[in-house]
């Protein structure tokens, strides 16, 4: 099998080296609190777990300040992670969840002669599966870090608390590496070509940087209870209009178009769509360039926080509050109807809806409101998060 995968069968080669590293750290060995070489592991596929995943790269640089970070990703973790100023080096690789064997293959040639680059090797809480525990273990990298789960093969692993959050978790990381850490946000930065394809798209729309826009998120992913109305959305989006004038603009995936125009056709009033024309760098620099997203519980709402856009949030109450919502602050407000008997029920089908069905157009409405009023209409603003997030 080795010798298929490209391994050496010497008495220096991997087999010997990986049965090596699977002995615990010894005393005599470096402290991980010294390691300053980083490699990370980073594969989700959801947008979310990605997003509450960049965090750790900020944290660990504070810490850490001359440490040398490299991420090993794929798919949505690499949209999310390629701008990232406090990363080293950021490499593509094939996704180990879609293309395993050439995955494997990938790990097993790259590290047969870099693995002593890297004093440990890293996965977080969106990773404790077999799979990745494999690929760790393939790096040849003397320490393996991470969460707690049956045949992790780490060498130091920390349990996963349920009450905290997934960003909160994954922040612990830190701790494990031997460091403190304060509450470290979400980040999505993107490049000037990405805020250049925003301001295209918004000239093309024909929206003006002079008046209010206002996102709005209407549809959601995975098939789980977080769906509100398509007839409440156009109802709130024509109130909405009417009260403020602002320029309303719906964002979303390409087959989540066809919704989106139902939507806007039962309104009266002016709308935008931009539905399948971002990925993910060129969202944050399009929600960058907003006064108000208004959203679900989904990917574009992370997206949102991490670029802090002032959001209201219509949020299902089928899961703790402090799982994925953002915790709420003077830019965020969340609606979620916590006192239904249903609360918490962590259902990922459910027909009736009752959380959702009982927040009211008119509640919406008045939070957006309130939050436009909080955080006018200000190009300076806009500019500000623009140049915040943008790097070369």
């Amino acid at each position: 099998m080795f010798r298929k995968l490209g391994f050496p069968e010497a008495e220096t080669g991997w087999p010997q080296i990986l049965i090596r590293s699977l002995e615990p750290q010894r005393a005599g060995g470096s402290p991980v609190a010294n390691a300053s070489r980083f490699l990370f592991l980073q594969y989700e596929t959801a947008l979310g777990a990605a997003i509450h995943a960049s965090p750790v790269y900020e944290a660990l640089r504070r810490a850490v300040p001359d440490a040398h970070v490299t991420v090993f990703c794929s798919g949505l973790p690499y949209d999310v992670l390629k701008y990232n100023p406090h990363i080293d080096r950021i490499i593509h690789t094939p996704h180990p969840l879609k293309h395993w064997n050439q995955a494997l293959c990938f790990f097993a040639r790259r590290f047969l002669r870099t693995r002593i680059l890297y004093d440990c090797v890293v996965t977080n809480s969106g990773h404790r599966r077999l799979r990745f525990a494999l690929l760790s273990f393939l790096t040849g990298v003397r320490t393996r870090i991470g969460f707690e789960f049956p045949r992790s093969l780490n060498h130091l692993s920390i349990a996963y608390d349920s009450e905290k959050s997934i960003l909160e978790n994954n922040l612990r990381l830190i701790s494990a590496l031997g460091h403190t850490y304060s509450h470290t946000e979400p980040a999505v930065f993107f490049s000037q070509r990405e805020v250049d394809q925003a301001e295209r798209l918004l000239t093309e729309l024909g929206i003006s940087q002079e008046r209010a826009l206002v996102a709005f998120q209407t549809q959601t992913s995975g098939g789980e209870p977080n769906q509100w109305y398509d007839h409440r959305f156009s109802l709130l989006a024509e109130q909405f209009y009417d009260s403020t004038k602002a320029q309303i603009l719906f964002v979303g995936t390409k087959p989540e178009g066809h919704r989106i125009e139902a939507i806007r056709a039962g309104m009266h009033g002016p709308s935008y769509s931009a539905a399948g024309r971002t990925d993910v760098s060129t969202l944050a620099a399009l929600l960058a360039h907003c006064d108000l997203l208004i959203t679900l519980d989904t990917g574009t709402m992370h997206v949102g926080r991490a670029v802090r856009v002032p959001m209201v949030i219509i949020a299902p109450a089928k899961n703790p509050e402090h799982e994925w919502l953002p915790p709420v602050n003077e830019h965020i407000r969340v609606l979620i109807r916590r006192e239904i008997a249903c609360a918490r029920c962590g259902k990922t089908y459910c027909p009736t809806r009752e959380c959702m069905d009982e927040i009211r157009v008119h509640t919406v409405l008045s939070a957006a409101m309130d939050q436009l009023a909080k955080f006018p209409p200000s190009p300076s603003a806009r500019r500000e998060r623009v140049s915040r997030w943008t790097r070369t």
